[in-house]
Order: structure tokens, then C-alpha cells, then sequence
């Protein structure tokens, strides 16, 4: 009879000890975890930022291709506006010529 006390008193302790040990590796796991999440966020983070950095690069080159572009634009629009202006004005010297020669 005390062997059947013993062995269920022995069986108690180990489903005790069981009961710690696997509180402990719960525990230790959940701070894994934790860990692991906080590791992941600030990778993420950072992978985020680079991202981030990179399309403002790329923004900015192509906004400046497109400034070139509309400068370029402009220009060839602004050297043909001249030389019309400038036709125009030899146009108007030779007429002022002429009347000036009819006088």
C-alpha cells in the first residue's frame, strides 16, 4: 500500500515538474517569438526605408529627364518664335527701305 502511495505521490511531482517545464519552454518560446517579431519589424523597417530612399531617387531622375524634355521644348519652340520674329523683322527693314528709297 505505501508503494501505491509512493508511486502516485511520485506521479504527482512529475506531473508538477512536467507542469514547470513546460511553463518555462512556453515561456522561452513567447520571448523567441517576441524576439524573432521585433527582428522581423525592424528588417521590414529598414527594407521599407530603402524602398522607400530608391523611389525617391527614381522620382527625381525621371523628374529631371522630364525637365529636360520640357526645357528642350520650350527651347526649340522659343529659337523658332526668334527666327519667325526675326523674318518678320528683316521683312519690315526691307519695306522701310523701299518707302524710304520711294521718297
Amino acid at each position: 500500500m505505501r508503494s501505491m502511495i509512493d508511486e502516485i505521490a511520485q506521479a504527482e511531482e512529475k506531473a508538477n515538474q512536467l507542469k514547470q517545464d513546460a511553463g518555462a519552454t512556453a515561456r522561452e518560446l513567447m520571448q523567441q517569438a517576441r524576439q524573432k517579431a521585433e527582428e522581423m519589424q525592424t528588417r521590414i523597417g529598414e527594407e521599407e526605408r530603402e524602398k522607400t530612399r530608391l523611389a525617391l531617387e527614381k522620382a527625381e531622375a525621371d523628374g529631371k529627364i522630364l525637365v529636360a524634355a520640357i526645357e528642350k521644348q520650350i527651347g526649340d519652340e522659343a529659337s523658332q518664335q526668334c527666327e519667325k520674329a526675326r523674318q518678320k523683322m528683316d521683312d519690315a527693314i526691307q519695306l522701310l527701305l523701299e518707302k524710304v528709297q520711294e521718297i
